[in-house]
């Protein structure tokens, strides 16, 4: 699991359903990678403060990342693997808040209505795709509330 320091006002770690978070530390805090986990969790800070350009850099490395270790798990089990599978879905989602932000301010009242509602309704169909379990729910539903109210 990843292992980070980080502090923002709330336990972005666990909000994200990324497991345990060690210590704190006042603004963004030293990362220690232990699974490739810090790029992600970088990239949804800058979602948060709104450098686009920078969250997709950490993304792609989040990705690339991801990837050596899922390739090496998915010819183990199916199983052992779906947690990365879902780690590669919210590094997919987390695109998809930067393009429901960018629509937002980009696009015409109009077509950012079609185009958000169009992330809803894959979110939605995503979401009744996945293991019923409120950890893999959490982890998604955390992502998405980088843009949306859970409420």
């Amino acid at each position: 699991h990843y292992v980070s320091l980080l502090s923002s006002g709330t336990d972005v770690h666990s909000n994200l359903g990324l497991g345990p978070q060690v210590g704190s530390s006042t603004g963004i805090g030293t990362m220690i990678d232990v699974t490739g986990g810090s790029a992600f969790l970088q990239a949804v800070l800058a979602v948060r403060s709104g450098n686009n350009d920078q969250a997709m850099v950490y993304i792609s490395r989040a990705r690339e990342q991801l990837a050596t270790e899922l390739t090496a798990l998915v010819g183990e089990s199916y199983e052992r693997a779906y947690g990365d599978m879902v780690r590669v879905q919210q590094i997919v989602e987390l695109e998809e808040v930067i393009e429901y932000s960018n629509a937002r301010t980009l696009l015409t009242p109009q077509d950012a209505t079609k185009r958000c509602s169009l992330i809803h309704q894959m979110w939605k169909d995503r979401l009744s795709g996945v293991q019923k379990n409120v950890q893999v729910w959490q982890a998604l539903l955390s992502v998405r509330s980088l843009v949306l109210s859970m409420s």
